[in-house]
């Protein structure tokens, strides 16, 4: 029982708060098997970078708030509903 980890798909990310570079000299090993390094990774639908830079997400996240406006923009000026 316990925690299982299927090592085929788990990957890190590593950070350093001081530079902020994301560049990573280590390596993961977790029983003899070497983890994959990887510079960003989807982390409940949002994308998570090591420069902590959101700048992007929130981009994404008004193009899609435009979107879903503009399809119920129909709906939201119809005088019928209100």
């Amino acid at each position: 029982m316990g925690l299982h980890i299927n090592q085929n798909k788990i990957k890190f990310m590593a950070t350093n708060t001081n530079t902020r570079t994301g560049n990573v000299d280590a390596d993961l090993i977790i029983n003899d098997q070497n983890i994959e390094a990887v510079k960003e990774f989807i982390y409940l639908g949002s994308p998570v970078n090591p420069n902590h830079n959101t700048s992007e997400e929130i981009k994404r996240q008004i193009i899609i708030a435009n979107r879903c406006y503009h399809d119920l923009s129909k709906y939201l000026a119809n005088k019928r509903l209100f």
